[in-house]
């Protein structure tokens, strides 16, 4: 439920660099709750979808998996694909997001014509 917070964050941050008050307007307009809420969805359906790990132990902890038999044995019970693709899509996300951000930033600071606002400024120190 972190990393749906960490997109949202960056889509906030998005939002505050391209500086278009309809599109901002818009976003405001959703109410917190509603925010909350769909964090909420989303940490049950990713609870539901993700299959539970046989046991839980220190050597889960420090070995991705830890086989005492063959790997083809005992993979697949660790695998768990909603994991899997939760971390990439979130990777792929966060990295677009940002970098959007670092290319609208590094393309107005080249521009004379505008200049980075105070907000713009607050947003490229918290990357």
């Amino acid at each position: 439920m972190a990393s749906y917070f960490y997109v949202l964050l960056a889509v906030n941050r998005f939002l505050v660099v391209v500086s278009s008050p309809k599109v901002t307007h818009m976003f405001q307009k959703i109410p917190i709750s509603l925010w909350l809420l769909l964090g909420l969805l989303y940490g049950l359906a990713a609870g539901i979808g993700s299959k539970p790990l046989p046991f839980n132990s220190r050597a889960f902890g420090g070995i991705y998996v830890p086989a005492i038999e063959d790997l083809k044995k005992e993979f697949p019970i660790y695998l768990n694909r909603w994991h899997e693709y939760h971390n990439l899509s979130i990777g792929v996300l966060v990295f677009i997001l940002y970098s959007a951000i670092a290319g609208i930033l590094i393309k107005k600071r080249g521009d004379t014509t505008q200049k980075i606002s105070k907000g713009e400024m607050n947003v490229s120190l918290q990357i």
